[in-house]
C-alpha cells in the first residue's frame, strides 16, 4: 500500500511541474548595449518634451541618475524588470503622468496565465 501511494505522490508531482512549465511566462531578454541605447533616447525624450525636466533636480543631478541608471544594467534583462528600473529615475520627475509601462505583449501572457485552469490568483 506504501507503494502505491508512493506511486501516485510522484506522478502528481510530474503533474504538476509539467503544468508549471506549461504557463510558465517566458519573455525575451535585451542585452545591456540595445538597453543603454533606449536610455539615452528616454533620457532625450525626456529633455525635449517635458515642460520642467529639472523641477526637483537640477541638469547635472538628472544626468548623474541616469548614468547611475546606465551604470547598474551590466546583464542581460526582459522588457518588464527594464520599466522597473526606469521608474525609480522617472519618478525623480515628480510628474505622476511621465512613468514606464509595461509591454502590451507582456499583459496578454499574464492575462492568458491567470485565465488558465488552476491559477490562483487574477488580473483585472
Amino acid at each position: 500500500m506504501v507503494r502505491e501511494w508512493s506511486w501516485w505522490i510522484v506522478v502528481l508531482c510530474f503533474a504538476h511541474h509539467t503544468a508549471q512549465a506549461q504557463f510558465a511566462v517566458v519573455e525575451p531578454v535585451i542585452y545591456p548595449e540595445r538597453i543603454h541605447e533606449d536610455l539615452a533616447h528616454v533620457h532625450e525624450v525626456l529633455l525635449a518634451v517635458h515642460p520642467e525636466p529639472y523641477r526637483y533636480l537640477d541638469s547635472s543631478e538628472f544626468a548623474a541618475r541616469f548614468r547611475a541608471l546606465k551604470d547598474s544594467i551590466r546583464v542581460p534583462m526582459s522588457a518588464e524588470r527594464f520599466s522597473q528600473m526606469l521608474t525609480g529615475t522617472l519618478a525623480l520627475l515628480g510628474d505622476r503622468s511621465c512613468y514606464s509601462d509595461v509591454p502590451s505583449a507582456s499583459v496578454e501572457a499574464l492575462r492568458k496565465h491567470a485565465s488558465a485552469p488552476g491559477c490562483m490568483w487574477k488580473m483585472s
